[in-house]
């Protein structure tokens, strides 16, 4: 039942599908962080559509969302490091918003723990041209078989999602990972 509720929601922001790579988009630098013509939904749009109508202030989400193979994903794209500690804040309130606005608002209960409906939150990362120490800790890092420095550093909101239970699977990725695996991810017709 809440699959096909879930699905009609989506069906009805048809209007909202964009590609990934208008989705990543910054408009602050122009520039963009993964450049795909594979097609999801914009998330943002759909929040800031539903909130207009309520008269509200726009919550914070997730730029894009797919219901693919039995997973809702959550993906947030940032052409940056997220190393910022106000960076990393604002990440944790827009997955925090997302979850609780799809389990309230969308589906009227806590619909997540009573489907069978997977739930993924992927944080696609464009760092800055990393310096030459950095590649040298990334080199010795998985050497050592532990994530690169970038990926560690932002491990804290994976923790968060798990102690909060927002989502079943936490993926980080940086910009060329998630376009070598979107296929797992967005359908990719």
């Amino acid at each position: 039942m809440c699959i096909s509720v879930l699905e009609d929601y989506l069906l009805s922001y048809q209007h909202h599908i964009k590609s990934v790579s208008a989705i990543s988009a910054d408009r602050t630098n122009h520039s963009v962080c993964c450049k795909s013509e594979c097609q999801a939904y914009s998330f943002d749009d759909i929040i800031k559509e539903v909130c207009d109508k309520l008269g509200g202030e726009v919550i914070a989400s997730v730029d894009a969302i797919s219901f693919y193979d039995g997973w809702l994903n959550l993906i947030e794209f940032k052409n940056s490091s997220c190393a910022g500690r106000k960076t990393q804040f604002g990440l944790k309130r827009k997955f925090n918003d997302t979850v609780r606005y799809f389990e309230r608002i969308v589906l009227e209960k806590p619909f997540l723990d009573g489907t069978d409906i997977q739930t993924r939150i992927i944080l696609v990362f464009k760092p800055k041209n990393p310096s030459g120490y950095d590649d040298v800790k990334n080199g010795l890092n998985k050497y050592a078989k532990r994530l690169p420095a970038d990926k560690y550093n932002l491990k804290t909101l994976s923790e968060y999602c798990s102690f909060l239970k927002l989502c079943n699977e936490f993926k980080i990725l940086y910009s060329n990972e998630f376009i070598e695996e979107i296929c797992q991810y967005i359908p990719t017709e």
